[in-house]
């Protein structure tokens, strides 16, 4: 579990609607505070929903291995719209995703996550 932040950037892919697609994340100091924006609007553009309405992104290592792994990222853009009564949890969201990512392809030898 080293520094994440050495990589710069992980590529790995996804499962929607039975059709995969390769995301990445790249990180530096000076796109540090868009990491999650960055995240989440390669999903709108794999998906066709607006970023501003996907309020959480929940991922599934696959094949689905016993028990089921996953990860949690949520989109500070949704939480944004509904105001000063919700609040969003802060995260680092590439530092955390990248580490589970990291973590399945050494682990499980596996790149594919399910959205």
């Amino acid at each position: 579990e080293g520094n994440v932040e050495n990589l710069g950037k992980i590529t790995f892919k996804v499962k929607l609607a039975g059709v995969y697609h390769d995301l990445v994340l790249e990180w530096s100091e000076e796109s540090k505070s868009y990491e999650a924006k960055q995240l989440f609007k390669q999903l709108e553009s794999i998906s066709g929903i607006p970023s501003k309405y996907t309020s959480s992104l929940l991922m599934c290592i696959g094949p689905h291995p016993e028990p089921i792994h996953y990860t949690v990222v949520e989109n500070q853009e949704f939480f944004d719209i509904l105001g000063p009564f919700h609040t969003f949890r802060e995260y680092t969201v590439c530092n955390k995703l990248a580490k589970e990512v990291m973590r399945y392809k050494n682990e499980l030898d596996s790149d594919c996550f399910y959205l």
